[in-house]
């Protein structure tokens, strides 16, 4: 419950403070991502895209959506009929203004990830960007996740544990920001558990799910605070490296558990 408290102030600051890097981090069909936070969403939604090609589902479900981004996507990028989750008011808030900015269509829940409250086997695909990793007890969102899948759906959650990986780069930044400006730069994170890929696969197991799989990802490591020109520039190189390494791989943030920061979560029902 105390983690659940932290997310709805941060919802509340984040609507207060209105500036265009925290209202949206979401890209229009046809650009390219400009800044840090939105390479990594944009790369998400496409591991997302390419589990779901072809198989003709319709409707979605973001648990735990924040501003809604990857509602967005899989609304205006892959046509999905979308409706969106989220304990707290202020983050339903900030995604409905969000999609109306872009011209989106879906429809907002408040309530949480383990008594959505909604009809039984309403959604081809439920999905979430770094949600269980902060509950405790996240087999029963797993659970709710496959009442709420129709036959044949599946369940994409981007898990993001507490270990190390290359974001810990920006807790460097931080520090040397500190020593320099002499500003004492929050480096606190929400409460996560350490729990491991096959951790998350066992949950999902006694839930109910088939064919399950977790896939190691690791972004790049985002530096904040930072400046908009400074951030311009690091998402300049990071996008020339995604490009020279999707000559080499499928999926340019795959990585092995050791590097990983985080790993999707798939299952089928």
């Amino acid at each position: 419950m105390e983690g659940r408290k932290e997310f709805k102030q941060k919802w509340k600051d984040i609507n207060a403070k209105k500036t265009p890097d925290e209202f949206s981090l979401f890209v229009p069909k046809g650009e390219w991502p400009k800044t840090q936070r939105q390479i990594n969403l944009f790369w998400y939604h496409r591991f997302i895209k390419g589990l779901i090609r072809g198989k003709n589902y319709k409707d979605g479900l973001e648990m735990g959506c924040g501003r809604g981004t990857m509602s967005l996507y899989l609304n205006l990028y892959d046509g999905l009929k979308v409706s969106l989750l989220d304990i707290s008011p202020d983050a339903i808030e900030l995604a409905k203004k969000n999609f109306e900015y872009f011209g989106a269509q879906g429809s907002f829940v408040v309530a949480p990830s383990d008594a959505a409250g909604l009809p039984p086997e309403s959604f081809d695909i439920i999905y979430s960007i770094g949600l269980l990793e902060h509950l405790q007890e996240y087999k029963k969102t797993l659970e709710e996740s496959y009442r709420l899948l129709r036959q044949g759906g599946m369940i994409i959650h981007l898990n993001i544990p507490a270990k190390w990986s290359a974001q810990n780069c920006n807790n460097w930044y931080k520090k040397l920001l500190k020593s320099f400006a002499g500003k004492d730069y929050p480096a606190k994170d929400y409460w996560r558990n350490s729990d491991k890929p096959q951790d998350y696969i066992k949950a999902a197991e006694q839930a109910g799910f088939k064919n399950i799989s977790a896939a190691d990802i690791n972004p790049f490591p985002i530096f904040v605070p930072i400046s908009m020109k400074r951030d311009l520039q690091i998402a300049k190189i990071y996008n020339f490296i995604i490009k020279i390494r999707a000559f080499f791989l499928k999926y340019p943030f795959k990585t092995n558990y050791i590097l990983s920061q985080g790993h999707f979560l798939v299952g089928r029902k």
